[in-house]
């Protein structure tokens, strides 16, 4: 997972602090799982982490065995300094100091417990949180890419039977994508915009006589090719929401493919764009051609 913050920390849970010799990142992961006790004097729980239960389970047995021994004591007076006759001169505190050492040993032991318990949970949950974003990040990663190679699939084969000379194109831009230099991100993007007028090329061929757009008529000459994109989005279409939003993908990507032969598109965001224009493709395709009546027309 690539976590070296991570190892660094669980090599010094399993095999403990360096007391005598604290760095910065041990302080910083002692401080978060809550073995330091004294910040000042850097005191705390330097054991591995096995040694911190070992040391619960000792107190823990050591409180359960403690018992407060039976006090028997009668004064005379209410004066706990009082030498009392037939106690061999105890007084009040020297009769009650078993029980109140009992107690005081309680007391500490159920401190440390809770202490040492406290830095145990942190220590479990530090562990389960990153387990547990280990775990959904492996599982949406190994999701995501066999969605999108489901995917892939379909639009290869759709781009294999309706647009051919587009599917060409593709590897070319890969390989210059790959490359990262400025000129090769340059040339690949310019490609991309070539790969939308083949696309649209394919899809509704440029006409002189235009395009109906409302009660107007568009221009779809062969530098028109937005416009019969445009054209055949809206015709397959049956959601307007879902047209809005190819329409608004491709006027986005061809004005960032176009802000690319100016190299004003760094190599990650024009990688980033060839997948966008790749899936877009893809869906256009897989829209069932619907004619002005409403029944399906056959793809091209």
């Amino acid at each position: 997972m690539d976590a070296p913050d991570v190892q660094g920390w669980l090599v010094f849970e399993l095999k403990g602090y360096p007391q005598k010799a604290l760095s910065p990142e041990a302080i910083t992961h002692a401080r978060r799982v809550g073995r330091i006790t004294d910040e000042v004097k850097l005191f705390g729980h330097w054991h591995p982490f096995a040694g911190l239960l070992a040391q619960v389970r000792a107190q823990e047995a050591e409180l359960q065995s403690l018992k407060v021994p039976d006090v028997q004591f009668a004064p005379s007076s209410a004066n706990p300094q009082e030498w009392v006759v037939g106690l061999y001169g105890q007084h009040v505190q020297a009769a009650t100091g078993p029980a109140t050492t009992a107690l005081n040993r309680m007391a500490a032991l159920t401190a440390s417990i809770a202490e040492l318990r406290g830095a145990v949970s942190k220590i479990m949950a530090a562990l389960h949180e990153f387990v547990a974003v280990t775990y959904y990040e492996l599982a949406f990663r190994g999701l995501a890419g066999s969605i999108f190679e489901f995917h892939k699939k379909q639009i290869d084969a759709l781009l294999a039977a309706s647009a051919g000379d587009t599917l060409q194109k593709i590897p070319a831009i890969a390989e210059r994508l790959t490359a990262g230099e400025p000129e090769a991100v340059s040339n690949a993007l310019t490609t991309c915009r070539r790969v939308l007028a083949a696309f649209a090329d394919t899809l509704q061929p440029p006409t002189k006589e235009g395009l109906p757009h409302g009660d107007q008529t568009v221009e779809a000459g062969p530098e028109h090719y937005l416009n019969r994109l445009r054209y055949v989005i809206k015709q397959r279409c049956k959601s307007e929401l879902r047209e809005k939003r190819l329409r608004h993908t491709l006027v986005n990507l061809n004005e960032r493919c176009s802000a690319g032969t100016h190299a004003d598109v760094s190599p990650e965001e024009a990688r980033a764009l060839f997948v966008q224009l790749y899936v877009f493709l893809g869906e256009v395709l897989s829209l069932e051609p619907v004619s002005q009546g409403g029944a399906p027309m056959p793809t091209a």
